[in-house]
């Protein structure tokens, strides 16, 4: 875990706060969808609301197609 040289406030694409804090500490991961890995800059945030938030940069990179009835 690395500390962040910007803060920033994390907010969902409605405009609501998903952490309480700014977020100031990320990590470097690979993420896998589907048979694909990617390195990827993964901020840390303490939410009540979700474990993983996707980001756009995720969705742009991935384009992932999601069946929302089987989740899959």
């Amino acid at each position: 875990v690395r500390c962040l040289e910007d803060p920033f406030c994390c907010h969902s694409i409605d405009g609501r706060s998903l952490s309480r804090m700014p977020v100031k500490k990320f990590v470097e991961g690979s993420l896998s969808w589907k048979g694909i890995s990617k390195n990827q800059v993964l901020h840390v945030i303490k939410s009540s609301v979700a474990q993983v938030v996707l980001g756009l940069d995720w969705l742009y990179s991935f384009n992932p197609i999601i069946d929302w009835k089987t989740l899959e």
